[in-house]
């Protein structure tokens, strides 16, 4: 094979993996974030209202959140206080 045609395989390679969609969240994940900003709510704390600039829900935030730094579910949804959720995340 010569070097141009490997250089095409190559670039249809990187075009098909890097065109993957990203996998799917799991149920149990959307159910995590679903209870987390209910709580948040329940509690009436800022964090469960929609941002006031784009309007993204808690649950998005939540969820987009899992990529990177994932929010400590079971410490927010035992929260008795917006305070007390709020010190989970520190």
């Amino acid at each position: 094979m010569g070097h141009r045609m490997i250089s095409h395989l190559l670039f249809a390679l990187l075009w098909i993996v890097g065109c993957q969609p990203l996998p799917p969240r799991p149920p149990a994940v959307e159910r995590l974030c679903s209870a987390t900003c209910d709580r948040y709510r329940a509690l009436h704390c800022a964090e469960g209202d929609p941002s006031p600039v784009k309007g993204i829900t808690c649950e998005q935030v939540c969820l987009r959140s899992e990529f990177y730094e994932p929010l400590p579910h079971a410490c927010i949804q035992s929260a008795r206080t917006c305070a007390a959720a709020r010190s989970c995340e520190q």
